[in-house]
């Protein structure tokens, strides 16, 4: 288990810390995967929430031919219609990979499996969106992204110590950097 005893972390029960590092590798699991399907990234982020800051949400934002928000709000169809697959195994991609590191702290596969989907909400209703204009089968694109994560666990665990040494935010430039970074280490 990764030590995750930094900033105004410390303190925290250990509950709170694999529940973050399990956020971090969500998220980051994102990042890896919109780079590596051509979809570009903006930024990736994880922050605290709730009352007392002990809740954490992410967020990860497509660099996709540069829409904006307005152009969202203003057509979604246009963004879901570009690289629908590819979105959809980066959607997909966080949910293999919370339940890997999940299983890698030591949970049960039921807890991992439990936790994993509790947390993987959002991503399965996008997902339900983009499978409608993928032409590829859910179960296909959810095959390619285990794969992809098999294939890239080194980069994601790689982005997430970062995002962690960050304070929870890398922009797509240093997520580029560290992917390349760690590839070439290999």
């Amino acid at each position: 288990m990764h030590a995750l005893l930094v900033g105004d972390l410390r303190g925290c029960g250990v509950k709170t810390h694999e529940k973050y590092w399990s956020l971090l590798i969500h998220e980051s699991a994102h990042a890896v995967s919109m780079l590596e399907y051509g979809l570009g990234l903006d930024h990736v982020q994880v922050f605290k929430t709730g009352l007392f800051g002990t809740g954490f949400e992410g967020n990860t934002r497509c660099g996709l031919l540069g829409f904006t928000e307005d152009d969202l709000a203003e057509d979604p169809a246009a963004f879901y219609q570009v690289k629908p697959a590819e979105q959809l195994i980066s959607c997909l991609a966080s949910i293999p990979a919370q339940y890997r590191s999940l299983i890698e702290m030591g949970y049960s596969r039921w807890r991992a499996s439990s936790r994993t989907a509790s947390c993987a909400k959002g991503d399965v209703e996008k997902g339900a969106v983009l499978a409608q204009y993928s032409p590829w089968s859910w179960s296909k694109c959810q095959g390619e992204a285990d794969e992809f994560v098999s294939d890239c666990w080194d980069e994601i665990n790689v982005v997430a110590e970062a995002l962690l040494d960050a304070g929870g935010f890398l922009d797509g430039d240093d997520v580029v950097s560290l992917v390349e970074w760690s590839r070439a280490a290999v």
